[in-house]
């Protein structure tokens, strides 16, 4: 059984996901920065607009802000 396991291609294997779970882990902390990020605007926001702000209702205040405009 181990006559068929290929040494390089396990090596290469185990290289690829090493870089995958960078990546993964890269990105996993960008997303969790830019959602800080957008939290700290949006508790900015509710406090200039004295309304409550957040990442489900920011679009349709941004629109209503707009159409004020």
């Amino acid at each position: 059984m181990l006559e068929n396991i290929n040494l390089d291609e396990v090596r290469q294997y185990n290289n690829s996901l090493k870089a995958y779970k960078e990546k993964a882990a890269s990105l996993k902390a960008e997303i969790e920065y830019n959602t800080k990020e957008l939290e700290s605007l949006c508790s900015e926001l509710s406090t200039e607009l004295g309304v409550e702000v957040n990442s489900s209702n920011i679009e349709s205040i941004y629109n209503e802000q707009v159409e004020k405009i």
